[in-house]
């Protein structure tokens, strides 16, 4: 029996002509038992409209916990950042930083796993009760379907959160090593990463916008 009321966003979104892919910045391999493995790749997925009208690419570098699909669509189905940029003449390209969303990771090649992330924390942190320094949501605070769809989203963060970082810098490193000069646009955890990816190529930064970075890791990592 067909509901009255079916999910397809589909049927809405605008109709764009575009073309999009993935690729992926393997990670190292490491030697443990006799068997060899890989650390930390990173999973790459882009698009570019049919007119490429900016100079630059875009990178989006998504935050702690989370993963690329931040950039997209929103928990309760307005367009994200990724679309909008495409639609202004940008190529964008959205990562899964190592260790999160559709880039793996596993305790044996890259350390322990944070604990997982609870309703209770993103309430805490995305709908902060009554503070009335937070006058934007990412959705209606009542809105328990997109609560859902929001929290489905989070893993756990890497239990050593510099390392991680390391890690996410020397991947965009390497991933600007392929493609070239690009913009760079981080989010929370990933606001290091920005900088860290600076430092090794800086000709290959061409502008950092960190939207509410995460503050500056120990200094043994900065090198």
């Amino acid at each position: 029996m067909q509901q009255d009321h079916q999910f397809r966003p589909w049927h809405d979104a605008p109709v764009r002509s575009v073309r999009r892919g993935h690729f992926w910045i393997p990670g190292e391999r490491v030697e443990q038992n006799g068997l060899t493995y890989q650390r930390g790749p990173m999973y790459v997925e882009w698009e570019a409209p049919k007119l490429m009208s900016r100079p630059y690419p875009v990178v989006l570098m998504h935050g702690g916990g989370f993963q690329g699909t931040e950039w997209f669509d929103t928990p309760d189905g307005r367009p994200g950042w990724a679309q909008r940029l495409v639609e202004d003449g940008y190529t964008v390209l959205v990562i899964d930083r190592p260790g999160h969303g559709r880039s793996p990771f596993h305790v044996q090649t890259m350390g322990e796993m944070g604990p997982a992330f609870s309703y209770e924390n993103g309430q805490k942190i995305y709908f902060p009760g009554t503070d009335k320094r937070h006058t934007q949501w990412p959705f209606a605070v009542n809105d328990g379907a997109a609560m859902d769809e929001f929290i489905a989203g989070y893993g756990p963060l890497p239990a050593d959160l510099a390392y991680s970082q390391t890690l996410d810098a020397d991947r965009m490193a390497a991933l600007l090593d392929r493609i070239g000069p690009a913009i760079l646009i981080t989010h929370s955890a990933s606001g290091p990463d920005g900088w860290l990816t600076a430092d090794r190529r800086p000709d290959l930064v061409k502008m950092i916008v960190a939207v509410e970075p995460m503050g500056p890791l120990s200094q043994r990592y900065l090198t």
